[in-house]
């Protein structure tokens, strides 16, 4: 900023230096030039962002092309090789193998040795097959009670703290509750949330709570982690939990667990409708059938039934 500069005259006359054109001009020229320094930081800093943005994109999508060379190539291949088939460079091709291998998703016998698929894609295999094992084996009982009850019925697994709907048959009836597949729920104020949170560990229970929260939807959902521990410890000893309307006003569901050979909740299902069908006498009669889907399905699955059993939550996708 310009000071207040006085200067006399050689005849003691005071004037304001500040005052002068030439003074006026250098504030306009510093305010301009002041701008312009500005817009010009903004845009180099969004160009810089910008090109990390790209050069990260790039990264992955090579990346990934070293991965799909060993579906263009199957067995070992040495560094020179992979860099051909994945149409990279060498040194590329090395960086990135490098890190995969560190990260378990490729293997070598030896340092410098050929490299091959690591053990990391065995566990994506097992989730897969476990998943895909769980809705064929689980969709001929869902099924039958779809057809037994004529309401909606719903599969879920557990992905970071949400039950995902990974199927649904729906209702034939016109008037009908329908889910898309890939639909997230929360798991404190729904039949198949519930049936989840109801096998976890009593600090997982509240671990959740507090990362979530109990929000509320409805006049009746449970926004109070003692009252919703006391309907958990219900849901454990009915094996059924229902959402009565705590998610959205009109829509009611009874849920129940799928448990696999280990004892562990690997999926959870539903039936849903809308609460004018679904009142208590109906309710009622439809936890008997799912009770008995849910047995069915886990015994499929190979998990035996015991007086106390040690169930838990299986690990989130």
């Amino acid at each position: 900023m310009l000071r207040h500069v006085t200067v006399t005259s050689f005849d003691n006359t005071n004037f304001d230096a500040t005052n002068t054109p030439f003074s006026n001009f250098y504030c306009e020229s510093m305010r301009v030039l002041t701008k312009w320094v500005i817009w010009l930081y903004i845009n180099i800093v969004k160009l810089i962002f910008h090109n990390v943005k790209i050069e990260t994109m790039k990264t992955v999508e090579k990346t990934v092309d070293v991965l799909e060379a060993f579906l263009k190539h199957e067995g070992e291949m040495g560094i020179t090789e992979l860099a051909k088939v994945s149409g990279l460079n060498i040194s590329t091709a090395y960086r990135i193998a490098s890190v995969l291998v560190r990260r378990g998703y490729l293997s070598q016998r030896r340092k410098r040795g050929e490299y091959f698929i690591g053990p990391k894609f065995l566990e994506f295999s097992n989730v897969i097959r476990r998943r895909r094992k769980i809705e064929n084996v689980a969709f001929p009982f869902l099924d039958k009670l779809n057809k037994l009850t004529n309401e909606s019925v719903n599969l879920a697994i557990l992905d970071r703290s949400e039950a995902v709907c990974i199927e649904q048959i729906e209702s034939s009836q016109d008037l009908r509750i329908m889910t898309k597949i890939g639909a997230r729920f929360p798991l404190y104020c729904t039949g198949v949330g519930k049936a989840f949170l109801a096998y976890m560990g009593e600090k997982e229970i509240e671990r959740y709570a507090r990362s979530k929260g109990l929000p509320y939807r409805t006049e009746n959902t449970i926004t109070e982690l003692s009252r919703l521990k006391e309907e958990l410890a219900t849901i454990r000893q009915e094996g059924i939990a229902i959402d009565n309307e705590e998610l959205e006003l009109g829509v009611k569901c009874i849920g129940a667990p799928i448990f696999d050979s280990n004892g562990n909740v690997v999926a959870t299902f539903n039936v849903s409708g809308p609460s004018v069908r679904l009142n208590s006498r109906r309710i009622e009669e439809i936890k008997s059938l799912i009770k008995h889907c849910s047995s069915e399905i886990s015994r499929a699955l190979e998990y035996v039934e015991m007086k106390s059993p040690d169930r838990q939550t299986s690990p989130q996708a």
